[in-house]
């Protein structure tokens, strides 16, 4: 598969996702992502290589932010919610074009992928792979985002992210994120850290 190639290219050659841009090759991946909603394989491909070129690149960060990217997947959770292994990847892709960069963060908050995601983490309680990247991913729509922080907590996200500490344990990525969004919603945590630290 064409999109499964690059994504194992993304790490192994240096200036891909410059010459990518250049290529106008990302535009056509975004097309593969919205012309082909009902193929799963395709969108877990795409999903992917979207997270790797946008962590990697913040030329291709926004790029895909400004086409819409957060939308079309936005769109790919909605249309896969019973889907863990696209939620997952789908996740990691809200995760790379929300970090650091505000407009991702508006955009997928104007799209309502937080209930999405919120959603996604009750019906799949037992995926730590999902659990996992659904915290990351709400951890950089939250960052200085006040509107996005607002409906997080609106819809129960810190009391999610425990649930999922809770219950996966011997994930460590999992308790590494799930912490980071629960230190960002709940900042009294910091402090009784901090100063259980300087008692002990």
């Amino acid at each position: 598969h064409g999109l499964g190639i690059l994504r194992h290219l993304v790490p192994l050659m240096k200036g891909l996702p410059d010459r990518l841009i250049s290529l106008d090759a990302l535009k056509v991946i975004l097309q593969v992502l919205q012309y082909n909603l009902a193929r799963v394989a395709v969108q877990e491909f795409a999903c992917d290589l979207i997270a790797h070129l946008a962590w990697g690149s913040k030329d291709c960060q926004r790029f895909f932010v400004k086409e819409c990217g957060p939308r079309a997947i936005a769109r790919t959770i909605g249309a896969h919610l019973d889907k863990p292994s696209v939620l997952a990847l789908a996740c990691s892709a809200v995760q790379s074009l929300a970090c650091e960069n505000e407009e991702g963060r508006t955009q997928f908050g104007d799209a309502g992928v937080i209930e999405l995601i919120c959603t996604a983490m009750k019906m799949h309680s037992k995926e730590a792979d999902m659990q996992t990247y659904a915290c990351a991913a709400l951890q950089s729509l939250v960052v200085s985002h006040e509107n996005n922080t607002k409906e997080v907590n609106r819809l129960s996200g810190a009391s999610l992210a425990e649930a999922a500490i809770v219950r996966h344990t011997e994930n460590t990525r999992l308790q590494e994120f799930g912490g980071m969004l629960l230190d960002t919603l709940q900042p009294w945590r910091i402090k009784a850290r901090e100063q259980r630290q300087q008692g002990g």
